[in-house]
């Protein structure tokens, strides 16, 4: 991992290696992609610390993993094909070129870490201000995602915002599934979606 003189290594430099040097399929995802597009106010996510997705079920070195000065968080269990490159955005992070996930994307991987990485609440808040998506890219990532309570997940948070890309997709073509799904405890039934949120986020 190179640096500039005069400083030590980053994990933007990390990265960079990994994607640039190895061409290994791992990308900024989540939370991390969002901050650094610009469409996260939530800028209180840690310095060291970084979202991660991978293709192919991609192992990452050693070094990599042991990286010191930084979290990676890598997410898992999003039940997705490989994309294509439109799924893929550009970031400049501290001055270096890094590949992250674009926001419908980003937003998918948010949604897949509830509510385990990530809390039902904090996932809303982040999504409410997702108000200009594509509603092409949303509709096609969920229609072939295997996931059915990161879908049902997606579609309540675009209905409870009133989403205006919501409208534009074809609902016809996203399987969600059946039964029930608990995201929360104690929550309240969402009859549309069959999963249960927190009471607040229950419209009369």
């Amino acid at each position: 991992v190179y640096a500039r003189a005069g400083r030590e290594p980053e994990w933007n430099d990390a990265l960079a290696c990994l994607q640039n040097q190895l061409a290994a399929p791992v990308y900024v995802a989540g939370l991390s992609s969002l901050v650094w597009q610009g469409r996260s106010h939530y800028l209180q996510l840690k310095q060291n610390q970084c979202w991660l997705s991978m293709e192919n079920k991609a192992l990452l070195p050693k070094w990599f993993r042991e990286f010191p000065g930084v979290e990676w968080i890598v997410i898992s269990g999003q039940k997705l094909p490989v994309l294509d490159d439109k799924y893929r955005v550009t970031l400049d992070v501290k001055g270096k070129r890094l590949t992250g996930s674009a926001p419908e994307l980003a937003a998918y991987e948010l949604l897949s870490a509830v509510p385990g990485t990530l809390s039902f609440n904090h996932a809303a808040e982040l999504f409410q201000g997702l108000v200009n998506l594509n509603p092409r890219k949303v509709e096609y990532l969920l229609s072939v995602s295997q996931s059915v309570q990161t879908k049902r997940l997606y579609l309540f948070f675009a209905s409870f915002y009133e989403h205006g890309w919501l409208r534009r997709i074809d609902s016809q073509k996203i399987d969600l599934g059946a039964g029930k799904r608990q995201i929360v405890v104690n929550g309240k039934f969402n009859a549309q979606y069959q999963i249960t949120v927190p009471e607040r986020f229950q419209k009369e």
